[in-house]
């Protein structure tokens, strides 16, 4: 439900049986996602509200925080005993968009792909990625994408000191 729908890359099945994502070895770390406040208004008066916006939830920076578990930092919503999220249909972009992120630094936007992710690996180079590449190379061509990445630059992440576990995908023009 997030403020643009978009088509998601890996499996709800490859998800729900990884051990990766929403997982973080420091409680302030920037892989934390963020709720855009375009986001937390939109989620008003859905069934989600109760959950994401009546709870203590987000830090100063608008990251979702984290709880302990399993000997790391858990996203708040992540269920370690079944790998669901419990905000799932609401989640924020950037959830919807990993195993890519949008990295701000030295005045370029641009998108990236983390190739730790275990679907990446197993995917990269063969045509399912790249048709997933070109697709996404055209969802941020949108002008309402657009603005709402120009209207949230803030909630932008410079990933720069990750470059080890990213790949530069393109260039996001004009954000």
């Amino acid at each position: 439900m997030a403020i643009i729908p978009l088509k998601q890359f890996v499996p709800s099945d490859v998800c729900l049986s990884c051990d990766g994502c929403c997982r973080f070895k420091e409680p302030g770390t920037i892989w934390r996602p963020k709720l855009t406040d375009e986001e937390t208004h939109e989620i008003q008066g859905s069934q989600l509200a109760h959950i994401i916006l009546h709870q203590d939830v987000r830090d100063s920076g608008q990251f979702i925080k984290t709880k302990p578990g399993c000997g790391e930092h858990l996203c708040h919503f992540f269920n370690p005993e079944n790998h669901a999220c419990a905000i799932y249909h609401g989640r924020p972009f950037e959830c919807e968009l990993y195993p890519y992120v949008i990295s701000r630094s030295s005045g370029e936007t641009a998108l990236y792909i983390h190739i730790y992710c275990p679907f990446v690996q197993k995917t990269q180079g063969q045509e399912i990625e790249a048709n997933y590449r070109e697709y996404l190379r055209e969802f941020f061509k949108q002008k309402d994408v657009l603005g709402f990445l120009i209207r949230n630059r803030e909630f932008l992440n410079d990933y720069s000191a990750y470059q080890e576990e990213l790949q530069k995908v393109f260039v996001i023009d004009g954000v």
